[in-house]
């Protein structure tokens, strides 16, 4: 650790914001990356979608409604299935920073890292940068 000035390091709760924040970019991947492979399944097939976002309330409902073949089928479900789980724990991660990002001290030691004018995740996110 003698390789940098230590106003170069990041303490421990600032290295914890970001650490949750790659974390979350990890996980927003791998559920784009699931997606991705169910609407791909569905341009293959060349089915037309009948709405904007497939995976919000109603196209989700229509995905589950849709008669394919049956691997197909079962390859449409296990990639709904990981969508949801990855949700989950997407949704997770975000609880868990906006409890920390809620404290008070975090924002005083953000404030004097942070760009103003983002949200509490993204201001998170982008102090990995610095």
């Amino acid at each position: 650790m003698d390789a940098l000035p230590r106003a170069w390091l990041a303490d421990e709760q600032v290295e914890d914001l970001r650490e949750m924040t790659r974390h979350r970019a990890a996980l927003v991947g791998l559920r784009t990356r699931a997606k991705n492979q169910a609407n791909g399944l569905l341009v293959r097939m060349g089915l037309l979608r009948r709405y904007q976002d497939i995976f919000g309330r109603y196209g989700r409902q229509w995905l589950l409604e849709l008669e394919l073949p049956r691997y197909r089928r079962f390859k449409l479900d296990q990639w709904l299935s990981m969508i949801e789980v990855y949700q989950k724990e997407i949704d997770a991660v975000e609880g868990k920073l906006y409890r920390e990002l809620a404290k008070p001290d975090c924002w005083a030691m953000l404030m004097k890292q942070e760009p103003l004018g983002f949200m509490p995740v993204e201001a998170a996110s982008l102090s990995r940068v610095g």
